[in-house]
C-alpha cells in the first residue's frame, strides 16, 4: 500500500488511448442498455439486462473512482482519503486503518475517515438500488438514507472538534487505471454465484433466504445487494433483505474494529455504527406501522 502519489498524472492519463477506450467502453454499455429496446433482452433470458445493468454499474464506479482519486491529494484532509477508501472498498480500508499504530495519536481524524468510507459504502448502495430496481420501488432505498444523513450529520460534529489536532495521510492503493476489466469482470462473476446462492441454494437446502442473505453479508455487503435484487426477491421481503445486509454489515465492521490496535477509536465507532442502524430498522417499523 503506497501514498496517494500519484503515478502518473492525470493530464497525462487523458492523452492515453488506454483512458479513452475505457471511456468509450462503459458509454456503450450504458447506450446498449438505454437504445436497445426490452424485447432484445427478453430474447436473451431474464437475467442479461440486470447483469449488463451492474457491469456498467460496477465500470462506472471503478471510473469514478480513477477521477476521484488523481483529483484528491493526501493533504486534503482525512474525510476525503476516508471516502475514497471506502469507495476502493469499505471492508479493506476498515482493516488496514484498524491495523495502524499510528492512528492512536489522531483519534478524531480516524474516526473522521471511517464514517467517511462507510457514508461512500452506502452511496454506492444507493447507486446500485437506483440502477437495479424499478422507479416505483426506489423507496427501498429509505433505510440507507437514513443511515446517509446520520453519517453526514456525524462528519460536520467530528469535524469541527477535528479543527485543533495535527493533521496526517492514511496510506491508499494506487488508482492509475481508468478501469480495470478483469476487477470488473471477477465482481460480477462473483456477483453471480450469490445470485445462485440466494436463490437456489434456499430452496435446494431447505435453508431460510433471510438467513441466507444476512450470513453472506458479512462478508460483502455491496455484491449480496446487487445479488439480491438480480435474484428477483419478493417486493415485500426486498426492504427486510436491505436491513439484513446492512445488519450483516455493521456486525462485521464491528468484529473488524474489537480486533483493531487502535482501541481508542473502536468504542466510538461501534456505538455510531449500531446507532444507524437501529434507526434504519426503525424507519421499517414505523413503515409497518403506518400500513
Amino acid at each position: 500500500i503506497l501514498f496517494m502519489n500519484h503515478s502518473t498524472q492525470l493530464r497525462h492519463h487523458v492523452r492515453d488511448k488506454h483512458f479513452w477506450l475505457d471511456f468509450s467502453l462503459v458509454l456503450i454499455l450504458w447506450s446498449l442498455l438505454f437504445f436497445l429496446p426490452t424485447e432484445f433482452f427478453v430474447n436473451l433470458g431474464p437475467y442479461f439486462r440486470p447483469i449488463l445493468k451492474l457491469v456498467a454499474v460496477i465500470s462506472t464506479l471503478e471510473l469514478v473512482t480513477f477521477f476521484i482519486f488523481h483529483l484528491v491529494q493526501k493533504e486534503q484532509g482525512f474525510i476525503l482519503q476516508g471516502f475514497l477508501g471506502g469507495v476502493i472498498s469499505s471492508t479493506a480500508f476498515f482493516v488496514h486503518v484498524c491495523r495502524s499504530t499510528d492512528s492512536t495519536g489522531h483519534t478524531i481524524h480516524y474516526t473522521l475517515a471511517l464514517v467517511a468510507a462507510l457514508l461512500a459504502m452506502l452511496i454506492e448502495c444507493v447507486v446500485i438500488i437506483l440502477s437495479l430496481v424499478p422507479s416505483h420501488q426506489y423507496y427501498f432505498v429509505i433505510p440507507l438514507l437514513v443511515q446517509i444523513l446520520i453519517f453526514l450529520l456525524l462528519l460536520v460534529f467530528f469535524r469541527t472538534k477535528s479543527k485543533n489536532e495535527a493533521v496526517s495521510a492514511i496510506d491508499l492503493p494506487i488508482v492509475d487505471d481508468p478501469v480495470v476489466w478483469k476487477k470488473v469482470i471477477k465482481l460480477t462473476i462473483f456477483i453471480g454465484l450469490l445470485t445462485f446462492t440466494i436463490r437456489i441454494l434456499p430452496a435446494k437446502l431447505n435453508l431460510n433466504p433471510a438467513l441466507t442473505i444476512f450470513v453472506t453479508s458479512l462478508f460483502e455487503a455491496h455484491s449480496v445487494l446487487a445479488a439480491s435484487l438480480i435474484s428477483g426477491v419478493p417486493e415485500s421481503s426486498l426492504y427486510f433483505s436491505i436491513l439484513l445486509i446492512l445488519s450483516g454489515h455493521t456486525l462485521s465492521k464491528c468484529m473488524i474494529i474489537w480486533r483493531a490496535k487502535n482501541k481508542q477509536v473502536s468504542p466510538k465507532v461501534m456505538i455510531l455504527l449500531f446507532g444507524t442502524l437501529f434507526c434504519s430498522w426503525l424507519s421499517y417499523w414505523l413503515q409497518l406501522s403506518v400500513q
